[in-house]
């Protein structure tokens, strides 16, 4: 889980992988606001797919290495592009490497089928489109990266 201070079930850590009984679950998430979800005043769970989505989402704008709450291996170092002269085009190839990396930590996550990114103002929207170990649906994912 991508909360793990508010998370309430026992988890077992093996090799720097977290496996969690059950199903794979998530607190519901509120991407425009950037906040969890309530359903009569209290947080509810979302499960896999869902879940997933929000893993991806908070993993993509989380710089790696940051917040003692996260393992070595939960975030992102695109934030390291910030300040780097470098072309859009370059720019674009190393967020999607990144992106990747960070993404396929996940061993829910059967494959990346594609990475679009847009440059809006501010910030790259990446578009990532993955399969899950759950169904063979194509999930996509928006991530506003402020960079």
């Amino acid at each position: 889980m991508v909360l793990p201070y508010i998370l309430n079930r026992q988890i077992d850590v093996i090799d720097e992988e977290v496996y969690i009984p059950d199903d794979y679950y998530e607190y519901a998430y509120d991407f425009e606001n950037n906040e969890l979800l309530t359903r009569d005043g209290k947080h509810y769970y979302v499960y896999g797919n869902e879940a997933l989505k929000i893993w991806i989402y908070k993993a993509v704008r989380s710089d790696r290495f940051r917040y003692s709450a996260y393992s070595s291996r939960f975030g992102t170092e695109i934030f390291s592009l910030i300040g780097e002269v470098i072309s859009e085009k370059l720019k674009k190839e190393e967020i999607k490497r990144y992106i990747i990396e960070t993404v396929m930590v996940n061993p829910y996550i059967q494959s990346i089928e594609k990475i679009e990114l847009k440059s809006k103002k501010s910030v790259m929207i990446a578009d990532v489109y993955i399969t899950s170990k759950f169904d063979n649906e194509v999930v996509n994912v928006e991530c506003d990266i402020p960079i």
